[in-house]
């Protein structure tokens, strides 16, 4: 330990009747007390001259036992953030006296003190130049929505190893300078910025992510971001991206080249609801181990098409809801998609309303076990060919054709049947090739479930 002046030692000279002859007494405010014995097991009580109140007999070494300056962590530290706390500010001013303290020091020592300055609270190991430290900050200011600014300047997050939820729910804060932050353990990233709807720039260029594996929801509901500069991350040890850019609503473009995702396995709604996005350029992606592709794309309204042949699908399982709600799409090639693997669809083009057609025959539905909802909404498709498609591990088709208003002609092959009632075509009379006619009345249906032919409503 050091003295305010720099010194690491001081001495103080004492004459037979215990007054002192030179030196005084000097403040070591990182110090939890004196010990006689260097281990700082012993410890010695003094006077505010710094002198033994039990008397000094002879020479006497002194020896000051440091604080750990440790903060509560995660969620302990976030349940001390007062309702009322506008702002958050990490220091080493020493605490006033007529302040009400705030425990938020770890172990007790006191090495880290809190109070309230009016609105901001302040955070302060109240020794120059000693940063309070922090070893987990999961849910750290977790729905402090009330927070405009924070201030790490005093604060090491060098031995962090989880950030999940960081800043999740801060609705309050326009900005963050993140420049402060030391990343190189960090692992977790999930839920970092989840639900900040107030920030509109965020500067990510002293973010060090190299050994994050989890970036699910990382930007999640950054609605007022309308561009994010990623040239800085290093993903090359992520596995999730699920719901990187959930509902980033207002991102007009985003350059994915500086993202490596060779070991992702889950890509499931990485841009659901990016519904300014206009175009997105998927070639960087490297898709190779992705598994769970579900809701990647899903309402994406403003995309008017979508090229799939950068994306190596042979891995995908789940495909359900990944073309949900794109309602800007006016036509989609599936011919790049491997679905060999894939297990559910449900709800795969449900609300593609500005479709007008749909070429299924490049898909592989043999371990397909989930249609319900498949193309429900598709409102503007008038013919359907589903030949191709294999059902034999189907089990359900519940509201697959729900809403499909302009259907008019549906094609099914040897190797597709019906499974259940309630696929619900529309209502009306429909005729297969040979003029034999069936009644859909929404629910159910007369048309044999496996009978390969083309059906006509009239």
């Amino acid at each position: 330990m050091s003295f305010p002046d720099g010194s690491i030692q001081n001495e103080i000279v004492i004459n037979n009747s215990g007054k002192i002859v030179s030196g005084q007494y000097k403040e070591l405010y990182g110090s939890l007390g004196w010990y006689s014995d260097k281990t700082c097991t012993q410890k010695v009580k003094v006077d505010s001259t710094g002198l033994p109140v039990n008397g000094i007999n002879a020479d006497l070494d002194l020896y000051a036992k440091q604080k750990t300056f440790v903060l509560k962590a995660s969620y302990d530290f976030n349940n001390l953030i007062p309702s009322m706390a506008t702002s958050v500010i990490f220091t080493d001013e020493i605490m006033p006296i007529s302040a009400t303290l705030i425990n938020v020091d770890k172990d007790g020592d006191n090495g880290v003190v809190a109070w309230m300055d009016k609105n901001v609270m302040k955070v302060s190991t109240q020794a120059y130049g000693q940063k309070a430290i922090i070893t987990d900050c999961q849910g750290m200011f977790l729905n402090k929505s009330n927070l405009t600014t924070i201030d790490f300047n005093n604060l090491d997050t060098s031995n962090v190893k989880d950030m999940a939820g960081m800043f999740q729910g801060c609705e309050g804060l326009t900005s963050l300078n993140l420049s402060y932050l030391k990343t190189d353990e960090v692992t977790n990233m999930s839920y970092l910025f989840y639900h900040c709807t107030g920030l509109t720039d965020l500067d990510l260029g002293s973010l060090h992510t190299h050994k994050v594996t989890d970036m699910t929801y990382m930007f999640a509901r950054c609605s007022s971001i309308t561009s994010l500069d990623l040239t800085s991350l290093d993903t090359s040890e992520v596995t999730s991206m699920r719901g990187m850019f959930d509902n980033c609503s207002d991102l007009t473009n985003l350059d994915l080249t500086p993202l490596d995702t060779q070991n992702v396995t889950n890509m499931s709604g990485m841009f659901n609801s990016c519904e300014s996005l206009t175009s997105l350029d998927l070639s960087p992606l490297n898709t190779k181990n992705v598994t769970d592709m579900s809701w990647i794309f899903s309402s994406c309204v403003g995309l008017s098409s979508i090229d799939l042949s950068p994306l190596d699908t042979n891995n995908v399982t789940d495909t359900s809801f990944m073309f949900y709600g794109c309602t800007g799409l006016k036509t989609l090639d599936l011919t790049p998609m491997n679905t060999s693997k894939v297990v559910t669809m449900q709800q795969m083009f449900y609300d593609c309303s500005g479709l007008t057609s749909l070429d299924l025959t490049s898909l592989d539905t043999r371990n397909v076990m989930g249609m319900s909802g498949m193309f429900q909404g598709c409102k503007s498709l008038i013919n359907l060919d589903l030949s191709s498609l294999n059902t034999q591990k189907v089990t359900s088709m519940n509201s697959m054709f729900l809403d499909c208003d302009s259907l008019s002609t549906l094609s099914i092959g040897e190797k597709f049947a019906f499974v259940g009632t309630y696929y619900n075509l529309p209502s009306d009379t429909w005729y297969s090739s040979n003029g034999t006619a069936y009644i859909s009345n929404g629910n159910s249906c007369t048309i044999p479930s496996d009978k390969a032919d083309t059906y006509t409503r009239k």
